[in-house]
């Protein structure tokens, strides 16, 4: 019968183990697993000694398991702190970005140009020059807006009559 590693909980028969004593002149004193129902050949007996110490082993060998999957979550949940701070950072970025964008739109061009003084379609204009948000369109605008303002407040100086020249003048820009 192969009793195999660590403790037998139940004998082949079905019958749980107990703990017995022997008497033996040989091994007096002794403790050992033995079938609960019934003594004989093809049932359990093993020292109780030698039934801990290869528990022992498996017991340390799973913990030597437990401990290295352990390590294993720690460095995953390590990774995934990363890679949370990274999207964190990434975020505020994209919120500053966005933000200063926003400010530089609303602050800065409306201090050189007030968007709102221009006919709508000029207004539409202005704002299909900046939904890439990059910096060249931002300074491409900032640059249209100082020439428009400039081109607006001559067309302010002029005449009625000379008014068709200054809208020329805009066309050819």
């Amino acid at each position: 019968m192969d009793l195999g590693r660590g403790i037998p909980r139940r004998c082949d028969c079905g019958a749980a183990t107990v703990v017995l004593t022997s008497n033996t002149a040989r091994n007096p004193g002794r403790r050992f697993y033995h079938c609960g129902a019934i003594s004989g050949e093809n049932h359990v007996f093993k020292w109780l000694d030698e039934a801990h110490d290869e528990e022992f082993v498996v017991v340390a060998n799973k913990l030597a398991t437990m401990e290295q999957d352990l390590a294993d979550i720690k460095e995953d949940l390590a990774d995934m702190k990363n890679d949370i701070s990274l999207d964190v950072i990434l975020t505020n970025m994209a919120e500053l970005y966005q933000s200063s964008l926003l400010s530089y739109i609303n602050v800065t061009l409306m201090d050189y140009f007030p968007i709102l003084e221009l006919h709508e379609e000029t207004q539409a204009l202005v704002v299909e020059r900046v939904p890439d948000n990059s910096i060249t369109d931002l300074y491409g605008l900032r640059a249209l807006c100082k020439l428009m303002k400039a081109l607006a407040e001559r067309s302010r100086k002029f005449s009625p009559e000379t008014k068709t020249t200054v809208g020329v003048a805009m066309v050819a820009v």
